[in-house]
């Protein structure tokens, strides 16, 4: 039974053990747990949305006994056939197969109510999601259509009682110019179109699922219930025209006739490779686009959100129940950004007593996110592609087991559990599933201090120091310069640089966040001999900029009311003389804005300079400037 998302207040997810796992295989013997708890995950159960993939299983199962007529009892298609040419002992599975037509007509009823109420609440309309796609509202009518009058040839009616020129004249209208197959072709043409002349409906839904998670605070769960309910809804109509199509086909073989086109077995298997399966794809793909739309770019440890692991964990169980795979098992995704694509090909998981798991498979996709920096060493270019890396372990036993792989990625300690096919965690249920997540990425701010800081980092005395002493560089994230001298005089410039290499092959906006300071003492102090008094003065200064040391100039943005080019460089400064003294305090903006060009090398600088002098006098200055660190690139 489907329960409806009300209103897009669900708060709380039902924490149940990290992460689940099912197999379709005999449930085996846990392994020893280990000594400290693993970390609990979070998984989206029926208790937040309802949950289709058991009976899509059912039917995708189905249909493939169905299609080759076999007397398994999870046949389903052959609800013509039965009526038609059947006998009292198929009851049971005429019945069986009656029951599963209605329960998806029923399940589609409720899905089509929960849509409305999600997209009211969401601010969504069937025009936005369906614009520019090929419109598959035609098509779902006509199979609807279709549909209830295949049920209703079976009513007041049982195996071997159906009037046969009635079932064969239905077939061949469902047969009759590939009708209902291209009616399948069309609901599968507007989740994956044939050309880029038309936008895949499910890419339309997530970017506008993405848009209300800005701008109206819509959390991530509530956006996936809303794009897996949306995409089951279109992949219960297609099975629907299946149904009809593999119907058709095997009532006709039963008959003695000829199907239109290839038999029923081969119809369904290209179906099923050809568009069943990208399409989960495409779903899985806009999965990871509502993930990536949430990822937390700053700091390393902190890129995925927090239900990044209920969220992916849950449309991995459906992808395997709607693909009819033969096992659930242990699955792990990590989420890769380009400067790692192609690092992480193998992954091992490693239960509690030490037995390691290679993964059997490695897979991947790519997705678009948030444009985001993207290091190598010291240099640095500016993407929005995201690498999903799916590591398939197999079908291992219950228990508690580590995942860990090549370029350093490990995920969380994760729990293979056993669940019942409607996604709810049970000690007796029949599937072994495990799932866990993880990433790659280096946050902005480490690989700023690593590429910019640590290799291209320096730090410097100017030419020409006199009398001044200096300290500091960017490991110890403050640099000083102090000067004092009576009866003399004293200066210098120290200076600290981040560089880095610009490496993207267009130009891009970079900004530079920055909460430098800037502070000191001055003082000058003079003999007060009245005939002939001294004088003494003090300065301080301190500067922050970016330097294009490949065009040789300080960068800046053109004025767009002016046009003229405004330098980024930030300047100050300030003095004493005879007697005065000053404490003086400092912030330069907070941001630098730059255009920055492919292939130069750039300099985030920071200056601090001291002077003085003293006849009859002392000077003394000194100033630093701290909070360097903590520096990051953005891209716009």
């Amino acid at each position: 039974m489907h329960t409806v998302v009300a209103a897009l207040t669900i708060t709380a997810l039902l924490l149940v053990s990290a992460l689940a796992g099912c197999s379709a295989n005999q449930v085996a013997a846990p392994a020893e747990p280990p000594p400290a708890a693993p970390e609990k995950g979070r998984v989206l159960s029926d208790e937040e949305s309802s949950f289709d993939g058991k009976l899509l299983q059912l039917v995708v199962e189905g249909l493939a006994t169905g299609a080759a007529q076999e007397a398994g009892g999870d046949a389903y298609g052959n609800v013509l056939s039965l009526l038609g040419w059947g006998t009292e002992s198929d009851s049971k599975r005429y019945d069986a197969m009656a029951k599963t037509l209605a329960a998806v007509e029923t399940d589609i009823a409720a899905i089509k109510a929960e849509l409305s109420q999600l997209q009211t609440a969401l601010k969504i309309t069937e025009e936005e999601i369906l614009a520019n796609t090929n419109d598959p509202t035609a098509a779902i009518t006509e199979i609807t259509t279709y549909d209830e009058e295949l049920q209703g040839l079976g009513e007041a009616a049982g195996p071997g009682k159906g009037n046969r020129p009635s079932i064969l004249a239905f077939a061949e209208k469902v047969e009759d110019d590939y009708r209902i197959e291209n009616d399948v072709n069309l609901i599968g043409s507007a989740i994956i179109p044939p050309s880029s002349v038309k936008s895949p409906a499910l890419d339309n839904y997530t970017s506008l699922l993405i848009a209300r998670m800005s701008s109206q605070g819509v959390a991530l769960p509530d956006a996936y219930f809303a794009l897996e309910t949306y995409f089951s809804q279109l992949l219960y109509y297609q099975l629907q025209g299946v149904t009809l199509v593999v119907e058709a086909k095997t009532a006709d073989a039963k008959s003695g006739a000829t199907p239109v086109g290839t038999d029923a077995v081969t119809y369904y298997a290209r179906f099923k490779t050809h568009q069943l399966g990208p399409e989960v794809q495409n779903f899985l793909n806009n999965t990871w686009r509502l993930i990536a739309a949430r990822v937390s770019l700053a700091h390393t440890g902190q890129f995925l959100p927090a239900d990044a692991h209920g969220v992916a964990a849950r449309a991995e169980f459906l992808r395997t129940q709607t693909l009819a795979m033969d096992h659930f098992g242990l699955r792990a995704n990590a989420l890769v950004t380009s400067n790692h694509t192609g690092e992480l090909t193998t992954a091992t998981a490693t239960s509690a007593d030490g037995t390691a798991y290679p993964a059997k498979t490695t897979t991947t996709a790519t997705v678009s996110g948030p444009i985001y920096d993207s290091w190598k060493g010291k240099t640095v270019s500016a993407s929005t592609d995201y690498q999903v890396v799916t590591f398939d372990f197999g079908a291992v036993p219950a228990g508690t087991y580590a995942v860990t792989g090549t370029a350093g990625f490990a995920a969380k300690a994760i729990q293979v559990q056993t669940y019942t096919p409607d996604y709810t965690l049970a000690a007796d249920g029949k599937i072994t599933y495990g799932y866990a997540i993880g990433d790659t990425r280096v946050g902005a701010v480490e690989a700023f201090a690593a590429g910019a800081g640590g290799i291209g980092g320096r730090t410097w005395v100017h030419g020409g120091a006199s009398h001044v002493s200096h300290s500091g560089n960017l490991a110890s994230d403050k640099i000083s310069i102090s000067g004092n001298q009576t009866n003399g005089k004293f200066s210098g410039e120290y200076q600290v640089d981040y560089r880095f290499v610009y490496s993207g092959p267009q130009p891009a906006k970079v900004t530079i966040p920055s909460t430098a300071h800037a502070y000191g003492t001055l003082s000058s102090t003079i003999d007060m001999n009245l005939d002939d008094p001294g004088s003494a003065d003090a300065k301080a200064a301190a500067t922050m900029g970016v330097w294009d040391a490949t065009a040789n100039k300080i960068v800046g943005v053109r004025d767009s009311t002016t046009k003229k080019f405004v330098s980024t460089a930030s300047n100050w400064s300030t003095e004493v003389e005879n007697n005065e003294k000053a404490s003086p305090s400092w912030r330069p903006p907070t941001s630098f804005t730059f255009d920055a060009q492919p292939g130069h090398s750039y300099t985030v600088y920071f200056t601090v300079s001291v002077s003085g002098s003293g006849n009859d006098g002392t000077a003394a200055a000194q100033l630093t400037v701290d909070s360097m660190k903590g520096m990051y690139l953005t891209f716009s």
